[in-house]
């Protein structure tokens, strides 16, 4: 049953009391003994309309509640899905540079064009006058300083910018102290330094 019954019989009722008591006010015979009965039984079957009504609007309003409570729970999981969805593609993988830690600076699974960079800096500077890296070639094929394919080989990028920003803190074997010059963390830019770090790490060794 349609819960609109609930609204008719109960407006009904209120319009069927207010013509009764209009009624009464006007007659003094009122209420006769068939007007009386008469008058008991609508209202009685307005009531339990109205009543009826009532518990059919109670359970439509429980049904409409208990749908929206289902659709909410489902849109609920369904975001929670998405968002577990997006998070794993977003997360970087184990092996790739951005989940390697990081030395010096400079990541040790530097892009392309970092080691690039980095390469132009230690060909500009004059790293290859006193340096040997066999995949420079003529480049550096320097004898003053060690060879960087031997001393940098299994060396993480924070051994390697101590190399170059304090190269007395380890001096290798066979060579003075003093050899290489210790004010390269002053000549070179943060950004310059991490590409160098970055190519050396790379390269050296490789």
């Amino acid at each position: 049953m349609d819960e609109s019954l609930f609204y008719i019989a109960g407006g009904a009722l209120i319009v069927v009391a207010l013509i009764l008591s209009f009624i009464g006010m006007r007659s003094d015979k009122f209420p006769s003994g068939n007007g009386l009965i008469a008058g008991i039984v609508v209202i009685f079957l307005l009531v339990a309309a109205t009543a009826v009504g009532a518990v059919e609007l109670a359970k439509h309003e429980d049904e409409q509640g208990g749908e929206l409570e289902a659709a909410n729970a489902e849109a609920d999981v369904q975001q929670g899905s998405e968002t577990a969805t997006a998070q794993q593609e977003g997360a970087a993988p184990e092996d790739t540079p951005a989940g390697k830690p990081s030395g010096g600076g400079a990541a040790g699974g530097a892009d392309a064009a970092l080691v690039d960079e980095g390469k132009q800096v230690f060909v500009s500077t004059g790293c290859g006058s006193c340096h040997t890296i066999a995949e420079l070639g003529a480049d550096a094929q320097g004898t003053i300083g060690p060879n960087l394919d031997t001393v940098l080989a299994g060396k993480d990028d924070a051994f390697i910018e101590t190399s170059i920003v304090d190269p007395s803190a380890e001096v290798e074997q066979g060579f003075p102290d003093g050899t290489m010059p210790s004010n390269y963390g002053d000549q070179l830019s943060p950004e310059q330094l991490d590409a160098l770090v970055a190519f050396l790490s790379q390269t050296a060794g490789n």
